[in-house]
């Protein structure tokens, strides 16, 4: 940035500055010193930058046109030069006698006893991102799921409760 002189005082002012900080006289902005005979001057100059932008846009824009132009983008085939779709041949029904049904009941997760080895947060998903539902406290037994990941579904009286950091988790408790 510039340093000025304030034309009053006579001091070094910058050159953004709207007023002089030592007398406060008020600079005018360069903008404003325009006369209104250079303002429609300056419209017509903004006008015509517009219009070579979009000129060169044009040009920019031709220039990725195909080498047979615009012309070899049309499509000229019509519908009954076509060839008509392929019809699929039918696939032979399967012979062989069809399979028992076997009805399969709803396994229950595989699940331990496990007891909390200190205050452990009960997370609704597997990870510190995920909100904590309940605390366990210290010697607290839960089930989990037997998994070996870092986070164990918890389950209490059957019913999954959340997600326990597997390392806060003991195998027994030594109460």
């Amino acid at each position: 940035m510039a340093l000025i002189k304030c034309p009053q005082c006579n001091h070094s002012v910058l050159s953004v500055a709207s007023r002089c900080p030592t007398c406060g006289r008020r600079f005018h902005r360069i903008s404003d010193e325009f006369s209104a005979a250079e303002r429609p001057r300056r419209r017509w100059l903004l006008l015509g930058a517009a219009g070579a932008a979009v000129a060169l846009t044009g040009v920019a824009v031709q220039g990725m046109v195909p080498k047979g132009g615009a012309e070899s983008l049309v499509v000229t085939a019509s519908l009954a030069s076509l060839p008509p779709p392929p019809v699929p041949k039918p696939v032979p029904a399967d012979t062989r006698d069809p399979a028992p049904e076997v009805e399969v009941e709803a396994a229950e997760p595989l699940t331990a006893a496990r007891w909390a080895a200190t205050w452990a947060n009960v997370r609704q998903g597997p990870g510190l991102q995920y909100a904590v539902q309940e605390i366990l406290l210290p010697g607290e037994r839960v089930e989990v799921a037997v998994p070996t990941r870092p986070w164990s579904e918890a389950y209490r009286a059957g019913r999954r409760i959340g997600y326990v950091a597997r390392d806060l988790l003991d195998a027994h408790t030594d109460q």
